[in-house]
């Protein structure tokens, strides 16, 4: 099993998102100097990486803080991810493309009961962050053209292309990164903090 890393990056977090690269040894940058926005960056991102032949592509955004022994874990991940989507984070925030009370209230139980099964994964209805996603290389061209084909912001674009598909959508528990919520972009609307509900011990 192989994999490249991608980092979808903004210039205003040029800086960390080199050390971010460096950190987990990523395989390029791509960096919105033009402000085209995060839908092309993560396009341009996956477009980048499907250069290279690989399993999967992960696409880590310049604000993910990866757990201690991240490359190891993710290997050990993917290789039992099979032709899922992959988000190697769930968070504490908004969820993209839902209805924010009953994903509120779904997700808790979720945790629940993976942490009963002492689950490593959660499948879940839908992909709520694109701060950390593994996409199988062969589903990356369907689902490049699905993101390119919308205007919704990625990981919606993502959650809707899986479930026309019939792809799950599984999250790594605990998660493998977690999120820097320092200050925001410009034009970024949050209003409650995005953390994640568990990772793996981090550096």
């Amino acid at each position: 099993m192989t994999y490249a890393i991608g980092i979808v990056a903004h210039p205003a977090r040029n800086e960390q998102a080199h050390q971010l690269a460096a950190d987990v040894d990523a395989d390029l940058i791509v960096v919105d100097t033009c402000s085209q926005g995060e839908q092309w960056c993560h396009q341009e991102t996956l477009t980048e990486l499907m250069k290279r032949d690989v399993d999967w592509y992960v696409l880590l955004e310049d604000d993910a803080l990866p757990c201690q022994n991240f490359r190891a874990l993710l290997e050990e991940a993917l290789n039992e991810a099979g032709d899922a989507l992959i988000s190697l984070y769930l968070g504490t925030g908004a969820w993209a493309g839902t209805d924010q009370v009953t994903t509120a209230r779904l997700v808790p139980r979720l945790i629940a009961q993976a942490d009963r099964d002492s689950a490593h994964w959660i499948t879940a209805p839908g992909l709520y962050h694109a701060v950390g996603i593994a996409i199988p290389a062969v589903r990356a061209r369907a689902a490049l053209a699905h993101m390119r084909a919308v205007r919704y912001a990625s990981d919606k674009a993502l959650s809707r292309w899986a479930h026309a598909n019939h792809i799950p959508i599984r999250y790594t528990w605990p998660s493998l990164v977690d999120h820097a919520d320092g200050e925001r972009l410009a034009g970024e609307q949050r209003n409650t903090p995005r953390r994640a509900w568990r990772t793996h011990p981090m550096e």
